[in-house]
């Protein structure tokens, strides 16, 4: 009886929950058949499921994809930059090394005036980030890079990180010469960075403000604003503040509104902050207008160059007229300010790009540069600059893949240049850093293998963690 009864007893449950089951779905199908309060919920329900589903399913095809994506073009950067077309003016050109990054490769590397590589920094970048914010797109993406790099004279290297997600960037990290992790900060840093002589780094920040902010209400909300952010020798930010806030309640706060603002339809992206610097006590006597420590910032979509003061994180001078969507700020020991003006120059009917060094005071083009009659200098949407302790000017042309060393008279001494596969709009082949260095600032170089020693066709290409 008992054995009986426990029989019964489970054909009565399964149909009672089967009938339940039934009723529930007939009075959900009845719901929404009739548009029912409850059916929005429902229908929103059914949606939201289905979506995460479907996430679910691309994000694994999207690291599949996009890990097979990077081991393609890692394989290709070998193959380009072991064989770059590289000339040299050794009379003329400033000799050293190059410390390079390019939009294929998620290491920086330094080549010699010849072009060869002689070091590199294999720098674990997905066992740092994972998908953690910044880099919250590092494995749905085809590739990330190295947009800024500092090297330092043991062989340390701060390496900053971009991805094509927005907010820009994924954070910054050093590492030692041997690629050990030393620090990792790990913010939406994006586009530039600069050190003081305490070893301290100044760079972006870029966050997404969707309710309007006082004094910038007609913004077309949400945008991503801007923060500078002083990070510590030991990677700890010390302190950051916002660039609307730094440009309010200043004479200058209608430059960040002008009408002349945006650059194609991108108004999410409203300010775009490319270019920082930091004034050195040693190059403050040379600008009577500024203070040491004071802080050189480059705005590309409103087309702005602005010293903030960092006590007060307040804009003290501001400047937007000739160039436009520029980039590669920076304090000069001259006291000049040399940019580069991707986009204020018409010739032909045609954009042109062209260096200058701006006089802060009187406001006067002091030098420039704008290419060749044979190459005419256009670089659209990226690019970086150093003058050289001789005089010449390196510049990175980065949507060409290329690097030229020119001198005051606009001589070409030195040019580095890779293969491009693909269009020059196509940023995955740019080059994101070039920056010189001479042999004696880098004795690290005598403690390591370099790879011009080894064996030709003993460098293997980069392989993923």
């Amino acid at each position: 009886m008992p054995l009986k009864n426990s029989l019964i007893d489970k054909i009565f449950t399964y149909v009672y929950f089967t009938g339940v089951g039934i009723l529930i779905f007939l009075g959900g199908a009845l719901v929404i058949r009739y548009n029912l309060p409850p059916s929005r919920s429902i229908i929103n329900g059914f949606i939201a499921a289905e979506a995460y589903v479907k996430a679910m399913d691309e994000a694994d095809a999207d690291k599949k994809v996009g890990h097979e994506v990077r081991e393609d073009l890692s394989s290709r950067a070998e193959t380009l930059i072991q064989h770059p077309e590289v000339s040299w003016d050794k009379d003329h050109a400033y000799n050293g090394y190059t410390l390079v990054s390019t939009g294929y490769m998620s290491f920086p590397f330094l080549i010699d005036m010849n072009g060869k590589v002689v070091y590199r920094w294999k720098i674990p970048v997905e066992k740092v980030w994972g998908g953690a914010a910044g880099c919250t797109n590092i494995f749905q993406i085809g590739f990330f890079f190295v947009d800024r790099a500092h090297l330092f004279p043991n062989g340390d290297v701060i390496a900053q990180y971009a991805d094509w997600g927005a907010p820009y960037g994924c954070g910054m990290i050093k590492v030692d010469k041997d690629a050990n992790i030393l620090w990792v900060y790990k913010e939406f840093v994006h586009h530039d960075s600069a050190l003081d002589k305490q070893g301290n780094t100044y760079t972006f920040i870029q966050k997404t403000v969707v309710d309007p902010v006082p004094g910038y209400e007609q913004l077309p909300y949400p945008v991503t604003a801007d923060y500078v952010a002083k990070v510590s020798p030991e990677g700890k930010e010390i302190y950051r503040f916002g660039i609307m806030d730094a440009f309010m309640d200043t004479p200058y706060h209608q430059l960040l509104l002008h009408s002349g603002r945006g650059y194609g339809d991108d108004t999410y992206d409203y300010f775009h902050s490319n270019a920082i610097d930091v004034l050195s006590e040693e190059d403050a006597p040379n600008f009577p207008q500024f203070k040491a420590g004071q802080i050189l910032v480059s705005i590309r979509s409103v087309s702005v160059l602005a010293v903030i003061d960092p006590d007060t994180k307040k804009v003290i001078w501001a400047y937007h007229t000739f160039f436009k969507f520029q980039h590669a700020a920076s304090f000069l020991h001259n006291g000049h300010i040399l940019v580069l003006d991707n986009q204020g120059m018409i010739e032909d009917g045609e954009k042109r790009s062209r260096v200058i060094e701006l006089n802060p005071v009187n406001l006067g083009v002091e030098w420039s540069f704008i290419g060749t009659k044979e190459r005419p200098f256009t670089t659209e949407l990226v690019g970086r600059l150093q003058r050289l302790p001789n005089g010449n000017t390196l510049i990175d042309d980065s949507e060409h893949a290329r690097i030229i060393e020119v001198t005051t008279d606009g001589k070409i001494v030195w040019s580095y240049k890779l293969q491009k596969t693909l269009s020059d709009q196509d940023y995955s082949e740019a080059i994101f850093n070039a920056e010189r260095f001479r042999e004696d600032q880098l004795p690290f170089l005598k403690t390591v293998e370099k790879e011009t020693d080894k064996p030709q066709g003993a460098t293997k290409p980069e392989t993923k963690p």
